[in-house]
């Protein structure tokens, strides 16, 4: 019972070994393939955030290749009034023209050299309307115009996105504005600005546009990381309206993350749980690339887009950096063959126990003799000279016994073959159930035997000769009563003696020697104990 038991927990061990390697294979393999498919779909959503914001910058380009085309227009028709070439009133009606064209300017000021407004042309709700007498707007406490002071002739500035500010006050709702501003000359001499209000919905109307086919999660920032635009929060007034910064922004949200961006151009900043794609655009490098040159000057480091990638963006991966979260995609997309795998498991422990008794079968069959079932003499021998060494090196005791079953001719021929087996594996079954555990047999002939005793010396080894004596007379004392064929085994037990270095083969004969001399004698007297 006990012996099937432990074959059951040794089955049920190999399954569970088995099935759990086969956990850690699929498992590792399939992470590996997880991740490389989730870093392959984050590496082309980012690719794609990155054409989307090149396409953004391209537009924000071509607004500031507008602002200067529509500033150095405004001055050189003002400077042809100064020229005489047109009036005055002329050149204000070609202004509201103009304003009523383009339609994205708020407000169109001429401004002498004190900063008084000398022509003021205003974007109304159905139409722009030119100032008269002393509606020109002074400029001196206009924000956005510090960058004006010092420009070259041609040059045309253009001022940070930012609230419509005018004496110290905001326009109310807020108004999104960049003011652009070019000196105008006249005879050499400077001799006031042109300035163009636009109206910056436009700029964020274009950038929302450009940004549609990217993530959700898009952020327009100025250089001070202020949100422009907050995708993620639509109802969210611009940060940058307040100076005390109650409204929060990109930099005071994600300061890691500004950090880390502060002085790049372009690149990709991944956290624990997003991705960022950032780019500067409308900033002095994406000017001149654009063909501006220099002729374009803004004191502002332009403007920022971030988007920011999630798992969400990635459809039903996790990051890769987020082992856990691959790890449980891994386990839900393959949780199937997992189940699968437990008969699977079964299944092969099955096998392999199969395997392990056919080739334990092999090798016993190989190693035994088939009729008694001890070692035969190959195998035995080499046992037995292993043991004879062993006790040599430690000095151990070692005995061994010669045994010979008595008149096997005889049952033979006067019983038959099956008889004089029955007789020899009765013999084998009286020796094993005396013998302890570190003993063996070896059939060395026909109806010769070896009983190797490691650890015991001669008295101790015909101790349990005598135990096996008394087994063979409770098999005879039923043998009496049956057929007549009685078990009787000569012996002779001798003990090693490595002092004087006698061989293995040695001590054989020895025992051989002493087994003959027991044989001798019961045949001279049939009832001499052996």
């Amino acid at each position: 019972m006990d012996g099937m038991l432990g074959d059951h927990r040794r089955f049920i061990i190999r399954a569970l070994v088995i099935w759990g390697l086969g956990m850690l294979v699929l498992t590792s393999t399939a992470y590996i393939v997880q991740v490389r498919a989730e870093r392959s779909e984050l590496d082309g959503a980012i690719a794609r955030e990155q054409d989307v914001q090149s396409t953004a910058d391209a537009a924000a380009s071509n607004t500031y290749a507008t602002f200067a085309s529509d500033s150095l227009f405004v001055r050189d028709a003002y400077e042809d009034c100064l020229d005489g070439d047109i009036s005055e009133s002329a050149y204000g009606n070609l202004m509201v023209s103009f304003a009523n064209d383009s339609k994205i300017y708020d407000r169109i000021r001429l401004i002498d050299m004190d900063g008084n407004g000398v022509v003021q042309v205003d974007y109304g709700v159905d139409d722009s309307v030119l100032a008269s007498g002393d509606e020109p707007q002074d400029t001196a406490d206009l924000a956005g115009l510090e960058g004006l002071t010092g420009l070259a002739e041609g040059q045309v500035y253009v001022s940070r996105l930012d609230s419509n500010v005018a004496d110290g006050q905001a326009d109310q709702p807020v108004e999104p504005t960049i003011r652009v501003a070019t000196p105008v000359y006249h005879d050499g001499e400077e001799a006031g600005a042109v300035v163009l209000d636009y109206y910056a919905t436009y700029l964020i109307a274009d950038f929302r546009d450009a940004v549609a086919a990217g993530t959700d999660g898009y952020y327009l920032l100025n250089s001070d990381g202020d949100y422009i635009v907050d995708d993620l929060d639509e109802g969210s007034t611009p940060s940058f309206t307040y100076d005390d910064g109650a409204n929060g922004s990109f930099a005071d949200t994600y300061p890691d993350v500004w950090q880390e961006m502060a002085g790049r151009e372009s690149g990709v900043c991944e956290t624990g749980d997003a991705v960022y794609v950032f780019r500067s655009i409308a900033d002095a490098t994406s000017l001149s690339d654009a063909s501006l040159g220099d002729g374009v000057v803004s004191t502002d480091g332009g403007y920022v887009i971030v988007a920011r990638i999630t798992s969400s963006d990635l459809g039903d991966g996790a990051f890769p950096w987020s082992v856990w979260g691959t790890l449980m995609t891994v386990l839900r997309q393959w949780a199937v063959l997992y189940i699968l795998l437990i008969p699977m498991a079964l299944l092969l422990s099955l096998l392999a126990v199969g395997l392990r008794d056919k080739h334990e079968t092999t090798r016993m069959d190989a190693c035994l003799d088939g009729l008694t079932g001890v070692y035969n003499r190959r195998e035995g021998y080499g046992r037995l000279r292993e043991a004879y060494h062993r006790a040599g090196r430690e000095a151990d005791v070692f005995s061994l016994c010669f045994a010979d079953v008595d008149g096997l001719k005889a049952v033979n021929d006067t019983f038959g073959h099956a008889a004089g087996d029955g007789i020899l594996r009765d013999a084998i079954q009286g020796m094993r159930s005396c013998m302890r555990a570190t003993d063996f047999i070896m059939r060395y002939g026909g109806d010769e035997f070896i009983l190797a005793f490691p650890h015991a010396d001669a008295n101790r080894a015909e101790r349990i000769w005598v135990r096996i004596q008394e087994e063979y007379e409770k098999e005879n004392a039923v043998r009496r009563d049956g057929i007549g064929c009685l078990v009787s085994v000569s012996h002779g037990i001798v003990e090693a003696d490595f002092a004087v270095g006698e061989t293995l083969d040695g001590l054989i004969r020895r025992a051989d020697e002493r087994m003959y001399a027991e044989k001798q004698v019961r045949r001279v007297s049939p009832d001499a104990p052996a």
